[in-house]
């Protein structure tokens, strides 16, 4: 019952994000700073974020064989949007979720500006993921589960070779059976190690899986 009651509780957005870029920023009474517990050497990530003292969810860390995932996201142009997004996919059609998709959005970017953040995956129990956001100052939750006898796994997207696109994918979370059916069907459509960022590609490899999280972020 209290590990439904902590998977309920993960399912609701859980984040709070400060102003990156204002320089008078002041953190509220009610907020602290928290060190992430990183438990690896020469890490030089993100290893703080700002979190409220009540919220119960504050003292969930991600398991320590939990793989870390840095993006760094430079701003060319004046007013831009940058969002990240987790959408929920069943043989390539959107499912919608009483969670909102978005992870993080930040509007009016100028040019000079950088994005830095951390998604971290940990499928440490078998059927279950809960995908773990770092930004400074902001921290957010995504929870999926699968049936008993499936399991959750993921994989990279290579980095786009066009930049001027608007929508760059970031990692594919997917389900898959003890016969590993969709890991061999993904390995044969990789290049080097990563699913294709061409859109046209990719989009022909989710119409094949069951069920999968598509983590991605939009720039416009």
């Amino acid at each position: 019952m209290k590990t439904l009651f902590i998977f309920i509780y993960l399912s609701i957005y859980c984040c709070f994000c400060q102003d990156l870029y204002s320089q008078k920023w002041k953190r509220p009474n009610n907020y602290e700073l928290k060190r992430i517990d990183i438990n690896k050497k020469n890490y030089n990530g993100i290893k703080a974020v700002t979190v409220d003292k009540n919220d119960r969810s504050r003292d969930i860390i991600p398991s320590k064989d939990a793989e870390r995932f840095k993006t760094k996201v430079e701003i060319n142009k004046d007013s831009i949007s940058f969002t990240l997004k987790a959408d929920r996919l069943q043989y390539g059609n959107f499912v919608k979720s009483f969670l909102d998709e978005t992870i993080m959005f930040q509007p009016n970017l100028m040019n000079g500006a950088t994005i830095f953040f951390e998604i971290v995956p940990d499928i440490s129990k078998i059927n279950d993921l809960i995908l773990f956001s770092y930004f400074p100052g902001m921290t957010g939750f995504r929870y999926m589960h699968v049936p008993e006898g499936k399991r959750i796994k993921y994989k990279m997207f290579e980095k786009p070779i066009d930049n001027s696109t608007n929508i760059v994918p970031l990692m594919l979370l997917y389900m898959d059976d003890e016969d590993k059916h969709v890991e061999l069907f993904l390995n044969s459509k990789l290049t080097n190690g990563y699913i294709p960022s061409s859109f046209k590609k990719y989009r022909k490899i989710f119409d094949k899986i069951e069920l999968c999280m598509f983590v991605y972020y939009k720039i416009e």
